[in-house]
């Protein structure tokens, strides 16, 4: 009898503890971001498309550092395509304004042809607009300016959509 008695005060007094475990809070944004972006340059010569995998982390406040790696075709002598692969290294930033919200970005790499020796020094500058769908899913959507050394600059369109776990 006296077991039975300990055992229906004990349960609640364990229960309570465990419902006062702190947990993560939903609310907030995880420091880490990963996003594939689709882009279409256009060039002087003809427009070019590039897809770009885009892993950020956030920095401070809305300020967040990406490592970019862009994969595209870019215009050889003769009217022939290269393959090339663009690691770059940016900057962005995107204030808190609730689902929609402005995000401008920079970045600065190098072009690397998968056919050619050497690399061209390549940056960017984008400005547009980020719709978090939801905590953990967003879509954006922006316009820049993309300059390549040796080949000159372009205005290009872009749309992204992003995952932060």
């Amino acid at each position: 009898m006296l077991r039975s008695c300990h055992m229906r005060t004990l349960a609640p007094a364990i229960i309570a503890q465990l419902l006062a475990v702190p947990t993560l809070a939903t609310a907030l944004a995880p420091p880490v971001g990963f996003s594939l972006e689709t882009a279409v340059v256009a060039a002087p010569s003809r427009a070019a498309g590039r897809l770009t995998a885009v892993a950020s982390c956030w920095l401070d406040g809305d300020l967040e550092a990406e490592a970019r790696l862009g994969f595209g075709s870019v215009d050889r002598p003769g009217g022939r395509r290269a393959d090339a692969v663009t690691p770059a290294l940016g900057l962005r930033w995107g204030p808190d304004a609730g689902r929609w919200r402005p995000v401008i970005g920079v970045e600065a790499g190098t072009r690397l042809l998968a056919t050619e020796r050497g690399a061209a020094l390549t940056a960017a500058a984008r400005a547009g607009v980020e719709f978090l769908a939801r905590r953990d899913l967003s879509l954006t959507v922006a316009l820049g300016w993309r300059w390549t050394s040796g080949a000159g600059s372009g205005a290009e369109a872009i749309v992204g959509l992003g995952y932060h776990p």
